[in-house]
């Protein structure tokens, strides 16, 4: 069962557990849940008191106990046959923080050996944990007889059958809020608040952020412009710290940063309280120990009654009411670190790598400036050095470039690229000319012919990007003008910028900022048009229009090139960017 964050999955595996263990006495329906450290259930509950059994497995599994030993162990203790035991295994991707697929494809396969003899079994992940649909077909799908074709061979996987989890509809929002406020206040609530702040019905379509909303509306309702995920998070945290002006310590949001970077980066969902004062010792400096330290008595209670993160008494440990809290704390910390150049160089999560993008103040792109005496080349954009997000899915990290440089800031046009060819000449190199003149894909083709012994462009294509060049025609080129091919990190940064932004202009895909098979136009367009598209530091046509060569291997064995941004042909997957193709063309 895949499905986004904070959209219920848990909540549904303790509903149907329970529906399932009332209404149908004869099968024993174990949740498990594998992030948690500790196993709660009373040992005197029977089948009989229509309570489903909750085991929270992961301190047990750190101890190396192999999964038959341990399911078999805790289905003895209810002695019913595994025939007539339902598994339900929530959150099987949060095993790890940092998305180690091939750590949690093992443990599917040695699941999918153990579990084999069990009524049924369901299991529920983030979507996000497979890099596309076509993955979760390869390792999840896999017809009897069929070769391998996913990452990892997996037996019995015939078995899995994929369950998406949908977002509500706005007809299962107004459910929600009429159970919630009753019927009348829902109705005002709808009109005053869902209906009438921007984007905040499309936000409301996920139960946690619906929740969050409901609770904070009066704050939230008083959000200006766009409202995001990130502005909802900071809008219910500092509206707590507010209300609770003097009694909260003076450092409390710096204290939940830290606090969540590194459940983050030590993978744990809890932190013993025992661990704070070692925590503030690690993170801050002298003055702010002092300070927070004088508070550690009024902190402990601040703590216990905050509305997103909990101190169990009897355990003695932090946890947050929900991981995308984590998650929200640590872009808080990266996005004030980052354009510093003082973030780590961690792995991240897509939700992450999100809410820094939309934390990050855009006005640090204002402040740039390349080195005191130098000029920025005609149509060129200066990209600094320091760090920035890189990266998609499970493989986002924080990256850094050493050195700041020049890039241009529109594609190669038919023009300049026919004033090479008419210097230089189409050569052969790689068992292949500079560009294939007589290219062509449905509407679109080489606009450059050879008329004799020179090369022209078709009237009116001009200022249109140059297509069908080589790699070796690009670097060819590139030499020409006294430039490089750039890298793909150094291409991504001039296209995102620090923030990790998913296209060039935002996070959400816009068609009319870019050209692309959503664009419906079918062939190039001038390198000017799109300027709403551009990226933050002033690149255009990073998304769509034309692949763009790089001087990074796609493949270990070093056979094929990096191309990167997407065409008029590509889906806006690839127009993200991120997004990355390889060729040997």
């Amino acid at each position: 069962m895949l499905g986004d964050y904070g959209i219920g999955k848990t909540s549904f595996c303790y509903k149907f557990a329970c529906d399932l263990t009332a209404y149908h006495p004869t099968l024993l329906a174990m949740l498990i849940k594998m992030l948690k450290f500790t196993r709660k259930f009373d040992s005197g509950l029977t089948r009989s008191n229509y309570v489903p059994l909750v085991i929270e497995l992961r301190k047990m599994r750190e101890v190396g106990t192999p999964w038959r030993e341990l399911i078999e162990r805790e289905v003895a203790l209810r002695k019913p046959t595994s025939k007539d035991t339902l598994l339900i295994l929530d959150g099987f991707d949060e095993l790890s923080f940092k998305f180690d697929k091939e750590k949690v494809l093992k443990e599917i396969e040695n699941l999918s050996e153990t579990t084999r003899d069990f009524a049924k079994l369901i299991l529920t992940s983030r979507t996000q944990f497979f890099r596309s649909r076509q993955e979760e077909r390869e390792v999840l799908r896999r017809e009897p007889g069929m070769p391998p074709e996913g990452p990892l061979p997996i037996p019995y996987a015939e078995k899995f059958e994929r369950i998406y989890v949908s977002f509500f509809s706005h007809e299962e929002v107004k459910a929600y809020l009429n159970l919630a406020l009753g019927k009348r206040k829902a109705s005002d609530f709808w009109n005053n608040v869902i209906d009438k702040v921007f984007d905040i019905k499309d936000l409301a379509k996920r139960p946690i952020l619906l929740e969050l909303i409901y609770k904070h509306s009066k704050d939230i309702s008083k959000i200006r412009g766009m409202v995001t995920p990130a502005k909802v998070y900071e809008t219910v945290t500092e509206g707590w710290r507010k209300r609770e002006g003097e009694r909260a310590p003076e450092n409390i949001m710096l204290f939940l940063e830290e606090l969540a970077y590194r459940m983050f980066t030590e993978e744990e969902d809890q932190l013993p309280f025992d661990t704070l004062r070692q925590a503030i010792d690690t993170y801050f400096d002298g003055k702010t120990r002092e300070k927070l330290a004088l508070s550690l008595a009024n902190l402990d209670y601040q703590i216990r009654n905050c509305t997103f993160l909990s101190r169990n008494e009897a355990e003695g440990y932090y946890a947050f009411g929900h991981r995308s809290f984590i998650e929200y704390f640590v872009a808080r910390k990266l996005s004030e670190e980052i354009p510093e150049n003082k973030a780590q160089e961690i792995k991240i999560t897509d939700e992450t790598a999100l809410f820094v993008s939309e934390l990050i103040d855009p006005s640090v792109y204002e402040k740039v400036e390349p080195p005191q005496g130098v000029k920025v080349p005609e149509n060129m954009i200066y990209i600094p050095p320091g760090q920035f997000i890189m990266g998609k899915e499970d493989s986002i990290r924080i990256n850094s470039l050493e050195k700041g440089f020049f890039i241009d800031k529109y594609p190669v046009t038919n023009a300049q690229f026919c004033a090479f060819l008419n210097e230089r000449g189409d050569q052969q190199e790689g068992g292949k000319e500079w560009i294939y003149l007589e290219g062509s894909y449905g509407n679109e083709r080489c606009r450059i012919r050879k008329d004799g012994d020179r090369f022209a462009v078709e009237s009116g294509f001009e200022d249109h990007p140059v297509i069908y060049v080589t790699w070796y025609g690009a670097r060819a080129y590139a030499q020409w003008t006294g430039k490089r091919l750039p890298v793909e990190e150094e291409w991504e940064k001039a296209a995102r910028g620090i923030d990790g932004r998913v296209y060039p202009w935002g996070n959400e895909f816009d068609k009319n900022k870019c050209n692309t098979s959503e664009s419906k136009i079918g062939h190039t367009m001038p390198v000017k048009n799109y300027q709403e598209g551009r990226g933050p530091h002033g690149c255009l046509n990073m998304a769509g229009n034309v692949w763009e060569w790089t001087d990074s291997w796609y493949d270990k064995e070093k056979k094929s090139r990096v191309l990167r941004g997407g065409s008029w042909l590509s889906n806006p997957g690839y127009a993200r960017c991120a997004g990355r193709f390889g060729t040997s063309r």
